[in-house]
């Protein structure tokens, strides 16, 4: 064999004269910036024709390899990948290669028949894709929403994922092909005791409302639209999603800073829950959350968005914890209330909103309650009365993120904005998640005081 050594670990083998073979290490093989499937060869968002053309082109020495060419990733890059990719693209093929949102490489058993989620957002992605009749089990969030998302279905609780799972009861009556999971970690001990089931974190857990397109949400997006056969609905979804922003994004940045009010992004609890006002406490979001990206997007400035890094402990870099003196000194424009409902730990929180609530009196009760609070009754937020809570669904959720910039957008620039984030809401709600008889007019609080 007449071997031409390339670079360390990267060589290419002459196997007959028709017929060559890349062998290429790990470590000496490069990615690219598209979608992180393997099979998607040329580095796009799609896995198609073009990729067995550059697979080809690859084995024949006319390209840079990359090691996402190697497509059933046995290490060699040869014939077999472009049948792989054949197969792929014919929907035939009987397992996928990604790498999962942590940047794991992950094989996922096809076809995907049944399917558990865990939390909110893997949930609603269910509906999106329109692929919601495969999911059979959900943890405590979901399953507490489950005549929202998933009406009519018979639906196992898998319950509280988060701490002290329990695996036998899954793998006993669930029979599941895939478990999408929320959170980043604990994925290889989920992987271990559930046996055949295939556990994908998908990387939802990132999105970036800024650029979409550049988060690990979108990949999660694309590679779930992969893995359960939907490619061309998340196809759609993200370009329909990407045009909001792009919409929204072409006003906010002609708006100056000077004209963008200051905000505080913060939570409905600490200081801000009932009776703390001896919690002086309050934390607010960096300029990595959605919640500040929300608003940014809807031309407002995060107070919290240039808080220095040594101010963020090592677990919290999404969010910091501030003296209420800080605030003071910030005096924000507005106060935007972030509620949490039902958590990933499987708490139910107060006050209640969301799809499945109808009444706003939880919400303006609180807030009438901090609009009379002495003590920050010179911020001109609350002199203003500018205080609003809003649902979790505008953080934690498939679409969260950009919806909350719709309605912030709404409440700091009235008169900038084309776009009615109710109706796109509406729009979300029936077009995208499948539910034609929900009416936002008749049901469901995510914003209080309500827009105009």
């Amino acid at each position: 064999m007449n071997m031409k050594i390339l670079s360390a670990g990267l060589a290419i083998a002459l196997v007959t004269a028709s017929v060559a073979m890349l062998v290429v290490s790990e470590e000496g093989w490069p990615g690219h910036d598209g979608l992180e499937i393997f099979g998607n060869a040329n580095g796009d968002w799609s896995i198609d024709e073009d990729d067995i053309a550059t697979i080809q082109a690859i084995i024949d020495g006319e390209e840079e390899p990359n090691k996402f060419a190697d497509a059933n990733r046995d290490g060699k890059i040869d014939e077999k990948d472009i049948e792989h990719v054949e197969a792929l693209i014919e929907r035939t093929a009987d397992f996928i290669w990604i790498l999962d949102g942590n940047g794991d490489p992950v094989k996922v058993s096809l076809p995907v028949e049944r399917v558990g989620v865990e939390y909110l957002s893997n949930a609603e992605l269910m509906n999106v894709l329109n692929v919601s009749d495969k999911v059979v089990a959900a943890d405590v969030a979901p399953y507490m929403m489950k005549d929202f998302y998933f009406p009519g279905q018979d639906l196992h609780n898998i319950g509280q994922m988060h701490q002290n799972p329990n695996y036998e009861d899954i793998v006993n009556k669930t029979d599941l092909d895939v478990l999408f999971t929320f959170s980043p970690s604990d994925n290889d001990v989920k992987n271990e005791k559930l046996g055949s089931t295939d556990v994908v974190f998908l990387g939802l857990y990132w999105p970036n409302v800024m650029e979409p397109q550049d988060s690990r949400f979108m990949q999660g997006v694309m590679k779930a639209g992969y893995i359960l056969d939907a490619v061309d609905r998340a196809n759609d979804y993200k370009e329909w999603l990407e045009g909001l922003v792009g919409d929204m994004h072409d006003v906010s940045s002609q708006i100056d800073p000077e004209d963008r009010p200051d905000v505080l992004m913060t939570v409905h609890r600490d200081y801000f829950a009932p009776g703390g006002e001896d919690d002086k406490e309050v934390r607010t979001f960096t300029k990595i959350d959605p919640l500040s990206q929300a608003c940014m997007l809807a031309g407002g400035n995060p107070i919290a968005k240039n808080i220095v890094d040594d101010w963020i402990g090592e677990d919290s870099v999404y969010f910091a914890q501030v003296n209420l003196e800080y605030v003071l000194e910030e005096e924000p424009e507005y106060i935007f209330l972030h509620t949490v409902r039902y958590t990933y730990s499987g708490d139910t929180l107060e006050p209640a909103y969301g799809y499945d609530w109808d009444d706003p009196a939880n919400y303006t009760e609180r807030i009438d309650a901090i609009l009379k609070r002495s003590d920050i009754g010179t911020l001109p937020a609350v002199s203003n009365e500018n205080v609003y809570m809003t649902a979790g669904d505008f953080r934690n959720n498939a679409m969260g993120g950009v919806l909350g910039a719709l309605y912030y957008a709404n409440i700091l620039h009235p008169d900038k904005f084309e776009l009615d984030p109710q109706a796109v809401h509406q729009e979300y709600i029936s077009d995208w998640m499948g539910l034609e008889g929900y009416d936002l007019n008749q049901s469901g609080v995510f914003i209080a005081p309500a827009l105009e």
